[in-house]
């Protein structure tokens, strides 16, 4: 990922390491109809403005007073060189300015936040205390009380942050360089982000429905996630490509595209992409699993439970001479 992120950028930010002038890095992009490639050895660069770049913590925000100016820890690879002090744009900075300049685009911003996350029923600006209030909503649809950002739990809070800086950096960036001062909807950006452990600080139903729903909220926007969980690829939008990152002593760092799974990979459950080579694993077995025990392979809890109530009734049901007519009948 980071290898990435130096043949789109460039490597003359402080923050990226290493900076040995004998590692070839070589990247080809398109971006508004041009090819570039990228040599990094050979000092050919042409850097790729529309890039965010999102390390394992992602959780702080810049202070309301920054106004999100630029500052070295907000660059758009600061985050993913192991830099854990990484301040991310402010969306609630643009959120209150919205509010009070631009009704439109505070509807698109509020919008924008809850589609990517869907618990949230409601986000209001609290005029008294100058606040962002989010009203999360639970599963009988009820509004649970205001809280701050602070308060939210940490995988909904790096989902705003992450959402929040693409926003205010792809579109600052489209604006100054086509000199316009017409804001712009998450729709009309377009760029490449790579984002480093896709599923760290969120629950497994997020993990699932997080890809499709930035790529909904980002239809022109490039995603390039690493994950070490299989529960995002069942969430992989129609057209996604699966790479498998190899490392040997003898050939190094190799990257191996899995096409034959990219060609099935609706139909596919945990299990098998578990032990794919994707990740590998030679079963799925619990530890604790003794060989002599049956291996539960229902698909939910619920069809589970539906066979144990089976099971249980069967046993009630049976008595001796009723359960050797049944073994007779099954031997033959």
């Amino acid at each position: 990922m980071q290898a990435l992120a130096i043949g789109l950028y460039g490597n003359k930010e402080d923050n990226i390491v290493p900076k040995n002038d004998k590692v070839l890095i070589d990247v080809t992009y398109q971006s508004q109809g041009k090819a570039y490639k990228n040599q990094v050895k050979q000092g050919k660069i042409h850097s790729l403005p529309y890039l965010a770049c999102f390390g394992p913590i992602r959780l702080d925000v810049q202070t309301e007073g920054s106004e999100n100016n630029s500052s070295k820890r907000s660059t758009a690879t600061y985050s993913l060189f192991g830099n854990y002090d990484a301040l991310f744009k402010n969306i609630e900075t643009e959120l209150k300015f919205a509010f009070y300049e631009n009704e439109k685009k505070y509807e698109i911003l509020v919008n924008m936040l809850k589609s990517v996350v869907p618990s949230l029923a409601k986000i209001k600006f609290d005029r008294t205390n100058r606040a962002i209030k989010y009203f999360e909503k639970s599963k009988d649809n009820s509004t649970y009380k205001a809280v701050s950002f602070s308060e939210l739990a940490t995988g909904i809070k790096s989902i705003i942050a992450m959402v929040g800086d693409i926003y205010l950096r792809f579109s600052t960036l489209m604006q100054k360089n086509n000199r316009t001062d017409k804001y712009l909807s998450p729709e009309e950006l377009y760029g490449i982000v790579i984002i480093d452990e896709l599923d760290l600080h969120l629950h497994p139903t997020w993990q699932k429905r997080f890809p499709t729903l930035f790529s909904e909220v980002f239809p022109n926007i490039q995603f390039i996630a690493s994950t070490h969980s299989a529960i995002p690829i069942l969430g992989a939008p129609k057209g996604s490509v699966l790479l498998k990152v190899n490392r040997t002593a003898e050939k190094g760092i190799t990257v191996e595209r899995l096409e034959h799974l990219e060609a099935q990979l609706e139909n596919l459950t945990p299990n098998l992409i578990l032990t794919s080579e994707i990740f590998g694993l030679q079963d799925i077995f619990p530890i604790t699993h003794q060989p002599d025990k049956r291996i539960r392979t229902e698909n939910t809890m619920e069809e589970l439970k539906d066979n144990d109530e089976m099971l249980d009734a069967l046993k009630s049901y049976m008595d001796t001479d009723k359960e050797d007519e049944l073994l007779k009948l099954f031997a033959k």
